[in-house]
């Protein structure tokens, strides 16, 4: 099995094409996959719900697996980002995860 290093998404009206290469630049996975499925499954984003260790567990997993960056939206903003950033942020940083600035 290859391991895919790169993913490209190809977003278009009514299917999503999904390319992912290794590590030399062949071609490891290439799918195409219908908007429709995405609707249908609430495909299209992650809930990380529960508690702030919780969160940072499944956080610090995403972060082990490769990734580096990730967008985060919030029901309650204003509510939320502060909870986040006091509660979830600093344990991260324990995990080793974050690195404070």
């Amino acid at each position: 099995m290859q391991t895919v290093t790169t993913i490209g998404l190809d977003i278009a009206k009514s299917v999503f094409q999904v390319h992912g290469v290794d590590a030399q630049g062949q071609v490891a996975i290439r799918r195409q996959l219908k908007r429709r499925y995405f609707a249908a499954n609430a495909v299209g984003g992650y809930p990380f719900v529960g508690t702030p260790d919780r969160v940072a567990e499944k956080l610090a997993v995403i972060s082990k697996a490769g990734v580096r960056g990730i967008g985060l939206s919030f029901v309650n903003y204003l509510n939320e980002v502060p909870y986040f950033c006091d509660e979830v942020l600093p344990r991260l940083a324990r995990q080793g995860v974050r690195v404070k600035h």
